[in-house]
């Protein structure tokens, strides 16, 4: 008998701590770090992952060990402001994903200053106060101003030096201004003047939104009207953005309109997009034209669960008998063939990975339907 929605969600929930806490191994220094995933795969504290476990479920940690976690982050920040990509239980800081000795491209992924900002938001919404930013404020300032930006405020990769823009992407080459990794520069903005104004530092938090403003402003620039939808890069891979669309409907981004438009297009093509719940990075029948990874793998065609909340909050509103049947698709796969980085056909990778088992309940979350 298949699964009531309900019983999906209770299930998941379980699951997702369950899954994150068997991924947490000792640093030498004594800190417990997550790692992405319960298998020993990818065996470091990576910064993007620890935020999705702590925002999907938060329970999985207490206060405690996650704030140890974002001190742990924190203290491998280079001197030129650089947030680590990851840092390995022996606390060496690696910026660039990757091996340690030859990570992708010239340049730290740029996606790291914008997650750890909402880290410390995130952590101080927990705590009930932003006494964790108020110990980091001028690093996290600094962190936010390391990527290299064009003059509309757009996060930018040069297409001559391709590097990691949003980790998972970081293996799609993208280049010329970014959506999806300018998209979390906003967010961060906006949370540090959030944080910034609760201390009383209206001049600051003045700054940060209008930088944020800048941002929301010149991010239209990616819209699509013709497809409905918001394209990934200006250059290289100028292609629709699945993740990112989502993305921009959860986050707020997207006018009505907009989260309309992106609602109707993931309906029409959801038999394309979708594999057992989970969801592809391009558009149906496209792979991406910069890739490091063949068709069909990975970033580059295989279907990932880490992106459903946000798929999830976009569709509800349109179809949401089809947004929970799918999410009960999604539960029957863990199930079934347990809980993996992304799968494509009958292949898979990366068991017990912990952003597929605790993103997906962010979409629920902010429904109001998580159990």
């Amino acid at each position: 008998m298949a699964l009531s929605f309900e019983e999906a969600a209770a299930w998941l929930r379980q699951e997702a701590a369950g899954t994150a806490r068997a991924a947490l191994r000792e640093a030498t220094d004594g800190t417990l770090i997550l790692t992405p995933d319960s298998s020993g795969h990818y065996a470091a504290l990576w910064t993007r992952d620890f935020f999705y476990c702590l925002e999907g479920c938060p329970e999985a940690l207490s206060l405690e060990e996650a704030e140890a976690g974002f001190r742990y982050l924190l203290a491998g920040q280079r001197a030129d402001g650089a947030m680590p990509d990851r840092v390995q239980a022996d606390g060496l800081a690696v910026y660039k994903p990757g091996p340690p000795e030859n990570g992708i491209g010239p340049l730290p992924a740029t996606d790291n200053p914008a997650f750890m900002v909402k880290l410390a938001h995130l952590l101080g919404r927990r705590r009930g106060d932003f006494s964790l930013y108020e110990g980091c404020r001028a690093q996290l300032a600094r962190a936010l101003d390391y990527p290299l930006k064009s003059a509309s405020g757009l996060i930018w990769v040069d297409p001559g030096a391709p590097h990691s823009s949003y980790g998972f992407f970081d293996t799609i080459l993208m280049s010329g201004e970014l959506f999806f990794a300018s998209l979390l520069q906003w967010e961060a903005h906006e949370r540090i003047a959030e944080m910034e104004r609760s201390a009383g530092r209206e001049e600051v938090a003045a700054t940060h939104l209008s930088r944020a403003e800048k941002l929301k402003r010149a991010l239209q620039r990616f819209w699509d009207p013709s497809a409905g939808m918001f394209r990934a890069a200006s250059m290289d891979c100028n292609q629709i953005d699945i993740w990112g669309s989502a993305f921009s409907v959860y986050s707020g981004l997207a006018s009505q309109a907009q989260s309309e438009r992106i609602s109707n297009y993931l309906v029409t093509h959801h038999k394309a997009l979708m594999q057992r719940g989970q969801l592809r990075h391009s558009a149906p029948g496209e792979y991406w034209e910069r890739s490091l990874t063949p068709k069909d793998r990975y970033q580059n065609g295989g279907h990932w669960a880490t992106p459903f909340g946000w798929w999830f909050v976009t569709v509800y509103h349109k179809d949401p008998e089809l947004a929970k049947r799918t999410f009960v698709e999604l539960v029957e796969d863990f199930q079934r063939n347990g809980i993996k980085e992304w799968v494509k056909g009958g292949d898979s990778a990366v068991p017990g990975y912990v952003a597929s088992a605790c993103q997906p309940l962010v979409g629920l979350a902010r429904l109001s339907l998580a159990p």
